[in-house]
């Protein structure tokens, strides 16, 4: 007698091949030979994986990939453990976001690790995270931090400022009492003061002028005070006001500013300076360096100047202001 018997094969699920580790948010790929299969994870939560052997990192840590097959005999499994490494985490920034040219301060990062950066050179920071404002203007710290799966970076938004500038007194060193004289500072937005009443009063006139009042006889400091954020700086000129019997007519301003011409302006290479008497002229770049000074002049040339705005001083043979004005030097 006989029979026929068919002998089935045992399920064979191959090996798995592909990457060990994934990023979270990212994706790897891996491939059995063998077919009809089914594809799982230990923990989704860490990483799952679809039909086709594609899997995402979810959360960190690590979870076993399995791919099953079954058949009438049983089931076969093969196994690849996969390791989902973090993205990079750069915590915040902490610190004040005001900064002045020159003080340093320190920001603090919440996470260790990191480097910081900065991103258009107004300031320097060093590795321990010390800012020194350099240039005027907003800059962006940064903190990076790096690991397997990239960089991340936490921001902050600093503004640097100036540090307070008074600028130069230009002013007569003396005045009759009862008389005026015009000061300016190559400045604007300053505070004018008298350190004596009692001799001479001054009062601005606009962002840069003001108008020095004798009163009495005596010597009087006349200040210029501009404050920012960043403190408080302050330029003087010494003026001697003279009493009667004491004071003549070339200590005083006769010339009112409006019979002073000035022109063109901007000026290319010649500027005319219109006055019905003789002047001296100073010309005071805005940095408040002087540099030009002529004597008896009617035009100066500024040819060699860079372009740029500039104060012309205008002064009669005493040296009493009569006219302060800006010009443009423009080719």
């Amino acid at each position: 007698a006989t029979t026929t018997v068919i002998v089935n094969p045992l399920p064979v699920a191959g090996t798995i091949t592909g990457l060990d580790t994934v990023c979270v948010g990212a994706i790897i790929v891996l491939n059995d030979v063998a077919t009809g299969g089914v594809w799982s994870s230990s923990n989704a939560s860490i990483a799952n994986v679809n039909t086709t052997g594609i899997v995402t990192g979810i959360s960190a840590g690590t979870v076993l990939i399995t791919y099953s097959v079954t058949n009438s005999c049983g089931t076969n499994i093969a196994t690849h453990s996969v390791v989902v490494n973090p993205l990079p985490v750069a915590g915040t920034i902490t610190g004040t976001s005001t900064l002045c040219v020159g003080v340093p301060v320190t920001l603090t990062a919440s996470l260790s690790g990191g480097i910081w950066g900065i991103t258009n050179a107004r300031a320097a920071v060093s590795g321990s995270g010390v800012v020194t404002g350099t240039i005027p203007g907003n800059d962006t710290v940064t903190y990076s931090v790096t690991n397997s799966c990239g960089t991340i970076a936490a921001t902050k938004v600093v503004t640097v400022n100036a540090q307070p500038f008074a600028g130069i007194i230009v002013a007569a060193n003396h005045l009759c009492f009862s008389d005026s004289l015009i000061v300016s500072d190559t400045t604007k937005g300053g505070f004018w003061s008298s350190s004596n009443g009692a001799f001479a009063t001054v009062n601005a006139i606009d962002s840069t002028h003001a108008r020095v009042t004798g009163v009495g006889a005596g010597t009087v400091t006349i200040t210029y005070t501009v404050t920012n954020v960043c403190g408080t700086a302050f330029d003087t000129a010494v003026i001697n006001v003279q009493g009667p019997g004491h004071c003549t007519d070339d200590v005083t301003e006769v010339i009112a500013s409006t019979e002073i011409g000035i022109y063109p302006n901007p000026a290319v290479s010649m500027l005319h300076i219109e006055a019905p008497v003789k002047v001296n002229i100073t010309v005071i770049s805005p940095d408040g360096k002087t540099v030009i000074q002529q004597k008896n002049s009617t035009d100066i040339d500024v040819s060699q100047l860079a372009n740029g705005l500039y104060m012309i001083m205008v002064y009669d043979e005493n040296n009493a202001l009569l006219k302060a004005s800006k010009f443009i030097k423009a080719d």
